[in-house]
């Protein structure tokens, strides 16, 4: 478990960071960030289902195991503290990320070009 959360943390903190890192690198390594940011989408969403998928298993087996219950407890609170958590199936949170993702790419771009051109 401790493994897992150091993952969300790395990931969400790379996450964070690249709008900070497009803004301030020059404008030919703009198109070096892309592969960095479609690995840390990738990185983000699969562990976000990851985390889905145990705290499903083990719904009832933390309840019966003193071991476990902190640390599904922890994951638990970890997981539903998340803006990009939501019901419904895979299909229906990648949506979700993407559409958060691209606002975002957006704004960022409208910024990008306003340093470039201003």
């Amino acid at each position: 478990m401790a493994y897992s959360y150091l993952i969300k943390v790395k990931t969400r903190a790379a996450v964070a960071n690249i709008g900070q890192l497009v803004l301030s690198a020059p404008k030919h390594a703009y198109f070096r960030t892309r592969e960095h940011t479609i690995t840390a989408f990738w990185d983000y969403l699969l562990f976000l289902e990851l985390c889905y998928k145990v705290l499903e298993k083990d719904q009832r087996a933390h309840l019966h195991d003193h071991i476990l219950r902190p640390k599904y407890n922890a994951l638990h609170e970890l997981y539903y503290s998340d803006r990009f958590v939501s019901e419904g199936d895979f299909a229906e949170r990648l949506l979700r990320l993407l559409g958060c993702v691209c606002k975002i790419h957006s704004c960022l771009n409208a910024r990008l070009l306003s340093n470039i051109h201003g």
